[in-house]
């Protein structure tokens, strides 16, 4: 078949995005660390290879591997003799090549991309042509990866299956931690095309296509190439085009980011935008990975960043609307999001500093505004609390107008998936007598500098205890957040909810109370290794859409009195639920083992659950012998018990 102008603008395209991709990879190693960068450049060679001795691989059965278009270059052969010395480097044929590519997903390669974000890597394969043993096999090595990656460099990489036919046909599963399930569909696609990065393999022939391709032509051009005996095909996969998203996929898709706002709100509400954006319709809605795609092809692959491009879209939105306070919100939220994660590197480094100083000042942002983003945790409290407001507001009103401008096409969310993000927002929001609450703060752990937890008398003289944050702010901590709690266990248990300590912090504890700061980072720790540290985005679906019941329960013996060597005369227990909330419970006197199991395992647990209960007992860390037998006989009192009331025995209980 002879070439046609469509296959010469094919491979002038092909040429465009490649140099385009390549500027994108070199700009993330520019500014990745020595180690990262070395982790980031072994991982296509880990996952191409499967000898046992390379990490990844140790799992006593050989996962798919094989990455289509992976090479030997001379500089992968030098990292692979650095950090891997043992491994002889032959070159022998695949027989097959299961991953299609390897590809990140989200910020990296942009002006979005810090020090300390994460890596979202997509791996492209056939699942249908591999066993379910196989796919299990490849996910196991996925998180041997990740441990290999944490430990050889801190970095913190994420894999996930990209199966190509679900891609193709916007089925994107459930809700799970690695994707929205049904509330997405082409919204991720969207977002696929317009910032993935393609590290090696196959591309996707949509970045061959002229902007606008409708599905019919798509799939035509394709067929033709198939007939075009020197054009080469393998080195393309198919995942379809996005020329139009459905307005029935923004309701879920908004839903799903009300959640996310919980834990990153800069990043959910720039998402929530680009919602808002296309739910109004028209001209808006049509997906920015064309329009991006045109501007790429345009200007020859040269200079564009995918999340500028995304901002400056999202401004012009809100500036033709005549929403300026929300337009002022996106561009704080983006600058941020980049200048905290950071942190005081990229306020220390020149040339990147420059680059968000430009952007910031042509959105009328001065240098001394942008040095006060920089410098957020030096906030005063309220500053903090009004911030969290605005985002909270607008991520709400979003919503509403989405809501709104989409009730007449219908909702493309599961009754399933709708069930399981409504009940995750509620555990988040509803408040309960016991219930240790979340908190939906600006800061992280890495941000708090000082946990102290301190008697309190409030206006009428009551006494009680209060947990305060202060961030990290040059010099001296600054105040933060203030909590009101009924003690200090307590405290603690809602530090480790809301995972707000780290071990670099300072814990002070004023005030009358036996648990002094050692055993209360002691405590943290413990509830911090005991209870699954899942966010509210990452529930266990099964276990949210049944009926909610315990599933953890930690026991403290004589919390309020932890060196007594007269016997237990209290305990406090801590429970969790299936839907991922913390509550507490305290009893003292003569009968302290009676009530812990007839209200708590017997009466809360219950017999149906009893033989799944994850449970311990708590031992304080360099507590006297005497606390330790305390302890060891309450453990295997409660061992005893749930044995045999999960086995029928303990008639009277339960």
């Amino acid at each position: 078949m002879r070439r046609d102008n469509w296959a010469e603008e094919f491979y002038r395209n092909r040429g465009i995005f490649d140099r385009y991709n390549r500027a994108r990879i070199d700009y993330l190693r520019r500014y990745l660390p020595e180690k990262k960068r070395d982790v980031f450049d072994l991982i296509p060679f880990l996952l191409h290879e499967d000898r046992a001795d390379l990490p990844g691989n140790e799992l006593g059965a050989t996962p798919p591997s094989g990455v289509s278009c992976f090479s030997y270059s001379q500089h992968i052969r030098a990292l692979v003799k650095r950090h891997f010395p043992w491994c002889a480097m032959e070159r022998q044929a695949k027989r097959s090549l299961p991953i299609v590519f390897v590809a990140l997903m989200g910020s990296a390669g942009s002006i979005a991309f810090t020090e300390e974000s994460d890596m979202d890597f997509w791996i492209g394969i056939e699942a249908s042509r591999h066993d379910p043993a196989d796919i299990d096999l490849l996910k196991e090595k996925f998180r041997e990866l990740e441990r290999w990656a944490a430990r050889t460099a801190s970095l913190e990489a994420h894999f996930f299956i990209a199966d190509l036919d679900r891609i193709r046909r916007e089925d994107y599963g459930e809700v799970s931690h690695e994707s929205c399930g049904s509330t997405l569909g082409k919204l991720l696609k969207d977002e696929f095309y317009r910032t993935g990065l393609f590290v090696v393999g196959r591309v996707p022939f949509y970045w061959l296509m002229p902007v606008g391709t409708n599905d019919t032509y798509y799939r035509d051009y394709i067929v033709k190439l198939e007939h075009v005996s020197d054009f080469p095909n393998d080195g393309y996969v198919d995942l379809g085009t996005i020329h139009r998203i459905e307005q029935s996929e923004y309701f879920g898709a908004a839903l799903w980011q009300l959640l996310k706002g919980l834990h990153r709100p800069f990043k959910s509400v720039l998402k929530m935008a680009l919602l808002d954006r296309y739910a109004l319709g028209g001209d808006a809605a049509v997906p920015l990975c064309e329009e991006y795609k045109d501007m790429v092809l345009s200007a020859e692959g040269g200079g564009l960043d995918p999340y500028v491009f995304l901002i400056e879209r999202l401004r012009a939105f809100y500036d033709a609307q005549g929403l300026a306070a929300e337009k002022r919100l996106v561009e704080q939220c983006f600058l941020m999001r980049s200048l905290l994660a950071s942190g005081p590197a990229l306020v220390a480094d020149d040339e990147r500093f420059a680059a968000f100083r430009q952007l910031g000042e042509s959105w009328g942002w001065c240098l001394e505004e942008l040095a006060g983003l920089a410098d957020f945790q030096k906030w005063e409290p309220h500053q903090h609390e009004g911030l969290r407001k605005l985002i909270i507001a607008f991520l709400l009103d979003a919503y509403k107008r989405i809501r709104k401008r989409t009730q007449r096409s219908g909702v493309r969310i599961s009754d399933r998936d709708l069930t399981v993000v409504g009940k995750k927002l509620v555990s988040f929001f509803k408040q309960e007598d016991g219930k240790v609450p979340f908190e939906h703060s600006l800061l992280g752990a890495r941000d708090i500098a000082v946990i102290e937890v301190r008697e309190h008398r409030d206006r009428r003289a009551h006494l009680g205890w209060v947990v305060e944050l202060r961030a990290r702010a040059g010099g001296r901590p600054r105040h933060h957040l203030s909590r009101r709690v009924p003690n200090p266990a307590v405290a603690c248990a809602w530090c480790s909810l809301n995972r707000l300590y780290h071990n670099r912090q300072q814990v002070r504890i004023h005030g009358q109370t036996p648990l002094g700061a050692r055993q209360a980072i002691a405590l943290i720790e413990a509830l911090d290794a005991f209870f699954p540290a899942e966010e509210a985005d990452s529930l266990n679906i099964e276990e949210l859409l049944s009926e909610r019941y315990i599933t953890h329960l930690y026991v403290l013996p004589n919390w309020d009195c932890p060196d007594s060597g007269h016997g237990l005369s209290s305990v406090l227990a801590l429970y969790r639920t299936t839907m991922g909330e913390l509550f507490f419970d305290s009893h003292g006197g003569a009968n302290v083992t009676d009530w812990l199991f007839r209200e708590v395992l017997a009466k809360r647990v219950g017999r149906a659950h009893m033989g799944e209960l994850r449970w311990a007992v708590h031992v304080s860390k360099g507590a006297m012998s005497s606390t330790r037998v305390v302890s060891d006989r309450l453990a295997s009192q409660v061992r005893e018990f749930v044995r045999g009331v999960a086995g029928g025995v303990n008639p009277n209980y339960a």
